[in-house]
């Protein structure tokens, strides 16, 4: 699906700060709501095993679908029935932006459109809802004979439903140069007009931005006259108020020094490329007898291990345990990891999964002292 970098779902971004921008977001609660918004257009309960809890999902996609029923039976009622059904509606006005609504119903000369929202983020009522606003613009603009345009945002995870009721010519004028104003600024932002915000700042990916500076100066002068491991209730109320959005920006400086140094093979004079052991696996009947004579060989108690001949595959991180458990302290137990670690890497029997980070050099420089 088509995102205009300044569309309908970033307007309340853009109303905080013009200098907003989206960062991608791979969390798991974005994979929930993609999947629950896909069950909702094709009606496919199948694609909910994909998810963690299934069923859940697909209770907030009755959930959704129920109090969405309802909303289409009051607008049926005042309008009439539907002419145009319409679900994951692609709208566009060239020149302005463009936006997909999950649902768009046209009866006469009035609309309704519809939003499901599946996380557990509060949404802004309809009737202030900037989204909503600029879905409602592109409808009026794109149908010319609409008058009235509903707009019903859904959240079923937080049982929050609401409907807002605009008029042609009581709301478009205000709404499309409220709209115009913020892209406009958007396109062009000022650094001067750059506005902190608690939670806006902590989904903007912009690295040079001054409110951010300013936040990051009053962190480390609230921090000169205090402990940070000694404070009140109230002190670290207000700290971890202004660390949410460092804390967005570091991540988003590590991932850029990533990629130019990983990826791109530049190179920062104060770092260095490490590699580290992400994972360690015995898999497969042939290297687990390999695992089970090195064990023997070096003292440990192999009775687990022979139970296991129905499993595919073995972490190396249980193997330490039952090492650890079997020769009675990790400090016991640490040479015999090691040769252990060395014989089935020389049989081949071990999987190696690694991963590499951009360290500093005096990092580096530590870990093998």
């Amino acid at each position: 699906m088509k995102h205009h970098p300044c569309g309908p779902s970033s307007q309340k971004h853009f109303a905080l700060c013009c200098g907003y921008q989206p960062m991608q977001n791979d969390h798991e609660n974005k994979v929930l709501g993609s999947i629950c918004h896909k069950i909702w257009e094709t009606e496919d309960r199948t694609l909910a095993d994909n998810l963690p809890d299934p069923d859940g999902a697909l209770a907030l996609v009755e959930g959704v679908s129920m109090k969405w029923a309802l909303a289409v039976g009051m607008f049926v009622e005042e309008f009439g029935p539907i002419e145009k059904k319409v679900n994951e509606a692609f709208l566009e006005v060239p020149g302005l932006n463009f936006g997909t609504c999950d649902r768009l119903r046209i009866a006469g000369e009035a609309a309704l459109i519809g939003d499901a929202k599946f996380g557990a983020w509060a949404v802004d009522h309809a009737e202030v809802n900037l989204q909503g606003h600029n879905y409602a613009v592109l409808v009026w603009i794109l149908h010319p004979q609409v008058e009235d345009v509903w707009v019903w945002f859904g959240n079923p995870f937080l049982e929050d439903y609401t409907l807002a009721k605009f008029k042609r010519t009581e709301d478009l004028f205000c709404m499309r140069e409220a709209l115009e104003d913020r892209l406009r600024a958007a396109a062009d932002p000022d650094p001067t007009k750059f506005n902190y915000d608690e939670l806006n700042c902590s989904f903007c990916s912009r690295l040079e931005c001054p409110a951010r500076e300013k936040v990051a100066t009053q962190v480390v002068e609230y921090l000169e006259d205090r402990d940070p491991l000694n404070m009140n209730l109230e002190e670290l109320n207000n700290i971890k108020k202004l660390t949410n959005s460092l804390k967005t920006l570091t991540k988003l400086v590590d991932d850029e020094v990533k990629v130019r140094v990983l990826d791109n093979g530049e190179f920062l004079e104060d770092f260095v490329i490490k590699e580290r052991v992400h994972s360690r696996s015995v898999i497969g009947a042939e290297n687990f007898k390999i695992l089970e004579d090195a064990l023997c060989k070096n003292g440990v108690d192999v009775a687990v291990i022979e139970e296991l001949d129905n499993i595919v595959s073995l972490s190396f991180s249980d193997v330490e345990q039952l090492i650890v458990h079997s020769v009675g302290t990790y400090r016991q137990a640490r040479p015999i990891i090691s040769k252990l670690v060395e014989e089935l890497e020389a049989a081949k029997a071990l999987t190696t999964n690694r991963y590499y980070i951009v360290a500093t050099k005096n990092e580096s420089e530590k870990n093998n002292l």
